[in-house]
């Protein structure tokens, strides 16, 4: 019975053993199984589909006279001890509950945040303000912890080059290459975004030398290149460190200088064959307002221009290649004739390198995990997850919002990744459904803390699914499960001016049918109005907000399934591997770093 389950402590803690995990994902896997209605449910379709119905009938009757606050309190606060339930709880529920906990892997970091941020919340105390400049509290948490990690590994394992996959706008790289002095290279498939990081690490450098004066500081390399699923560590590696083939060759920079300033990019001194790179004699303007500089006093190269986009064409940038042509030189896959050993001397000779990804979206977290696992001088790895439901599974190769495959055909999936997984369902690619991965992605503790501090019933769910109704009765099946725009204000608005907005935002031909009416005008005017049924359903905020916090306690049992894939994956390719907790889950609910390093047992 699976009631059974909460009686005992199963969580996996970093020591965990091989088959402390496997048994935890047993267990997980016959416990979703058995919720499956709540796991695959859509909020906006409680009234349309009835969930408060498929429920137990005692379940209904304690959660629906529950307030809001203690909604959250009892069934939501795992940190609440102990607690005085106002009535008599059914023993199915409360085994629900310690179940769901039981399952779920460690979220709360050994080490408290409280200290770390001002009065406000808004600054942290642990970068300085140069790192805090265009990131917000979430990511600045983020990246001074994911960093220290990074940097303890490279202390640990004595190398200092870092991948950082998946940089975005570069914050966290541009912190381990100035603050953490590591040689970093970040690798990001948006030029846009890989613009951006050009752009911030210029003006730190700038705010550096208004501080400090003409002193180097180490920058990241970054690189604008896309990841296949696919992809071999060849082919990456011929990525992220290009052949140079003397004059013509696309090289690193090595030093750089803005107005007066000496700026070393992190990656420059050693190409992938371990040896310094040649000089070329090539002038380079950083933008479009700085005056070209020698390059036989200031050796620069192509490559640089390739890999942050100064010279191809971005926003804000005039002249140079166009954003085809760079994609083309950066990303073109082959090795050209190099044997793959030379890569590997190369990267071993510097001591190899640590692979990280900060929120790696969908299926770029389990390629990372693969390009480890194949490259032999990658030492160590740390990955941080998100966006479950973009991964693709042999049942859904192709699910809704995931990056599109640049001409290549797709024969890896993202999940299950395990062999030993897989072998556990008999449609492995239906283990869990989209739905289900998407729920992953909700955290109980950061809505827990909104709906109390809004001290109501949080109405944008109730709202969202009480206006159903009104679209199905409104519009053909094929209008089902529309995507409305949201609408901030939910809070302080009537059912019926939040219904009104929305419908009057939707765009013509989107709702498949949806047209506006004259029912319930006094004047006769068209106008967007909603029906009795849609207005009686969004007073019963109590239940839809019940239902929703059912199905936020089976999140973290599913997070934590799709995690201990990835790391019964590497257990099975031999790799030593711990998942530990290293965010708060209050600022940033996708916590969990998985950590793997090759040679040396992690503790």
């Amino acid at each position: 019975m699976w009631t059974s389950m909460a009686g005992r402590q199963t969580d996996c803690h970093p020591s965990s053993t091989v088959e402390e995990k496997k048994k935890m994902v047993k267990q997980t896997l016959k416990f979703l199984s058995m919720f499956e209605n709540v796991l695959d449910a859509y909020t906006i379709e409680f009234f349309t589909e009835n969930h408060w119905n498929k429920i137990p009938a005692s379940w209904q009757f304690v959660l629906e006279r529950l307030s809001q606050d203690e909604l959250c309190r009892l069934l939501l606060d795992d940190r609440v001890d102990p607690i005085c339930y106002p009535a008599v709880w059914p023993l199915s529920l409360l085994a629900f509950k310690a179940t769901s906990a039981a399952l779920t892997l460690p979220r709360w970091p050994a080490l408290g945040g409280s200290l770390e941020f001002n009065g406000d919340g808004s600054q942290s105390r642990l970068l300085g303000h140069a790192f805090r400049r265009h990131v917000k509290p979430k990511k600045q948490h983020e990246i001074c912890r994911l960093g220290q990690i990074v940097k303890d590994l490279c202390d640990d394992l004595g190398c200092r080059e870092v991948v950082d996959i998946g940089s975005g706008q570069g914050h966290l790289s541009r912190y381990m290459a100035a603050e953490l002095d590591l040689t970093v290279t970040a690798v990001e498939a948006d030029p846009q975004l890989v613009a951006m990081a050009t752009k911030f690490d210029q003006q730190l450098a700038e705010t550096h030398r208004k501080k400090v004066g003409p002193v180097a500081i180490k920058l990241p390399r970054h690189v604008v290149g896309h990841v296949e699923s696919d992809a071999s560590w060849e082919e990456f590696a011929s990525m992220v460190w290009p052949e140079d083939k003397g004059h013509n060759s696309l090289q690193s920079l090595e030093h750089l200088h803005i107005d007066g300033l000496s700026v070393k990019r992190s990656s420059g001194m050693h190409g992938p064959r371990g040896r310094k790179d040649r000089q070329v004699s090539e002038t380079f303007p950083l933008a479009d307002d700085e005056t070209k500089t020698d390059a036989s006093t200031h050796p620069v190269s192509l490559r640089h221009a390739v890999d942050t986009g100064a010279l191809n064409g971005l926003p804000g940038r005039k002249g140079g290649a166009g954003i085809d042509e760079v994609r083309n030189r950066v990303s073109g896959l082959g090795l050209e004739g190099r044997q793959a050993d030379d890569v590997r001397g190369g990267r071993a000779q510097n001591g190899g390198f640590v692979l990280t990804g900060l929120h790696a979206c969908g299926d770029l977290s389990v390629t990372t995990l693969r390009l480890f696992a194949q490259c032999p001088t990658a030492r160590a790895l740390t990955s941080i997850s998100c966006c479950y439901m973009k991964l693709s599974t042999r049942f859904q190769p192709h699910p809704p919002g995931a990056a599109e495959s640049l001409g290549r055909t797709h024969k890896i999936y993202g999940f299950p990744l395990s062999g030993w997984l897989a072998s556990q369902h008999p449609d492995p690619g239906r283990l869990l459904t989209y739905k289900a991965r998407e729920l992953a992605c909700h955290a109980r503790e950061a809505y827990g803390r909104r709906a109390r501090k809004q001290g109501a019933t949080p109405r944008a769910h109730v709202y969202r699914a009480a206006l159903e109704l009104e679209l199905r009765r409104r519009a053909p099946p094929s209008a089902a499960r529309l995507s409305v725009p949201g609408w901030a204000m939910a809070q302080k608005m009537s059912f019926e001016k939040y219904a009104e907005e929305v419908l009057r935002r939707l765009q013509p031909g989107k709702a498949d049918g949806l047209e506006a009416s004259t029912e319930g005008s006094e004047t006769g005017d068209e106008r967007w109005c909603v029906g009795d049924a849609a207005k009686a359903a969004a007073q019963e905020g109590g239940r839809v907000a019940a239902f929703f916090a059912l199905c936020l306690l089976l999140a973290p049992p599913a997070e934590s399934l799709l995690l201990l894939d990835r790391s019964l994956w590497l257990h099975e390719q031999g790799l030593d591997n711990v998942l530990v907790p290293v965010f708060n889950p209050l600022l940033s609910p996708r916590n969990l770093v998985l950590i793997a390093s090759k040679g040396k047992t992690l503790e």
